[in-house]
């Protein structure tokens, strides 16, 4: 069952190891505990020692520089190598984390680069489709400028056309007046 790592579950999992004869380190106590923060195992952990070397010390007082000697500096020693063992592990996990972020972030910045190279490729053809846009509208324009050209003049026939009518009704109603009189006199003329 997983423990949180308590000052009293470290404190047990720590005698635990001391009566079993086995290596203490954070790794241990965490597999007793079944879990727990690293740090805070650590912490508990180096209050335990800082505990038990006092109490080591102020037990045999008399002999201060034996104490020292048989146990003081084998405690830092100790000390000193659990400390260098967990520093080297700890930085191993952060070189792992790094990387494994590193790899991740290349994935991501790869698939950004994929997408932007999409994303760029639509604009190209967007902006070729509205080039084409652009050509055909204007040569549609010149086409209608071609045609309107051609419809005013057109539009001019038409009105001289038209103009060329209205002479030629004029005439015809001379000609028919004409005509009229001239079948009057013939008709006067002939009675």
């Amino acid at each position: 069952m997983k423990q949180i790592a308590t000052e009293e579950n470290v404190k047990k999992a720590y005698k635990q190891l001391k009566d079993a004869g086995s290596e203490i380190t954070v790794g241990s106590i965490r597999k007793i505990l079944g879990g727990g923060s690293n740090g805070t195992i650590l912490q508990i952990l180096h209050t335990i020692e800082e505990e038990n070397a006092e109490t080591v010390i102020c037990s045999r007082d008399p002999d201060e520089d034996r104490i020292i000697k048989e146990d003081a500096i084998p405690l830092v020693a100790e000390l000193y190598r659990k400390c260098k063992k967990r520093a080297e592990e700890l930085a191993k996990a952060q070189y792992r984390d790094l990387a494994a972020a590193d790899e991740e972030i290349s994935n991501k910045i790869q698939r950004l680069d994929e997408i932007e190279e999409q994303a760029k490729c639509r604009i190209d053809a967007a902006e070729a489709k509205m080039q084409i846009a652009i050509t055909n509208a204007e040569t549609a324009n010149v086409k209608i400028k071609a045609l309107e050209q051609t419809l005013k003049g057109k539009n001019n026939e038409i009105a001289e056309l038209k103009q060329q009518i209205k002479k030629m009704q004029q005439i015809q109603q001379q000609q028919n007046l004409t005509n009229n009189l001239l079948k009057e006199v013939l008709s006067q003329l002939q009675r």
